[in-house]
């Protein structure tokens, strides 16, 4: 019985280092799969995630000076505004071929004053005036004409033949406006011979 017992002994041990080598080549074979996560894997969702919205940014206003005519000025609703007939103004070879071009010299011939004032639609545009709008008027001095500050009341006066002063050279309305925008933030009158 003692031989039985030694060789059952030596089958067990036999069984359970067997099932331990099985176990390491499991292991060994295991680890060169990727393995399974035994927890439950989150659906992918197929609806793509929505774009954050770009905040707008405010165009930057432009600003740009303008050759026109001041037809006339209005107000409405509190604002003031004013309308203009845009040109263009050009001087010395530029003004001699707008001139040629428009048929209102001949090639060779030079335009009066070094000047030529190209005006090729009437139509007028609406512009607001800022109320921090700077008026320069030419006036008439005893050293010819210079420039000077004035105000929008006294302009408007001047347009509307309230002021009888004849040192403003204003009969014209020949001016250049700084527009920023839709908004007239500068009026200069352009002296024409």
């Amino acid at each position: 019985m003692k031989k039985a017992l030694g060789v059952l002994a030596i089958a067990v041990i036999a069984a359970v280092l067997f099932t331990g080598c099985l176990e390491k080549e499991k292991k060994k074979s295991d680890n060169s799969k990727p393995q399974k996560s035994t927890s439950q894997a989150k659906p992918k969702s197929k609806a793509k995630p929505k774009p954050k919205p770009t905040p707008l940014k405010k165009a930057a206003s432009v600003t740009v000076r303008q050759f026109a005519f001041i037809k006339s000025f209005y107000q409405s609703a509190g604002i003031q505004y004013l309308k203009a007939d845009y040109a263009e103004f050009l001087m010395g070879a530029a003004a001699d071929k707008a001139a040629i071009q428009d048929g209102q010299i001949k090639p060779g011939e030079h335009v009066d004053n070094d000047y030529y004032v190209r005006n090729k639609s009437p139509m007028t545009k609406d512009l607001k005036i800022s109320s921090s709008v700077t008026v320069t008027l030419d006036v008439t001095s005893d050293v010819g004409i210079k420039k000077a500050a004035s105000t929008l009341t006294e302009l408007k006066n001047i347009y509307n033949g309230k002021v009888q002063d004849k040192s403003y050279v204003a009969s014209n309305e020949s001016f250049w406006l700084t527009i920023t925008g839709d908004t007239v933030t500068k009026i200069e009158h352009q002296f024409r011979p």
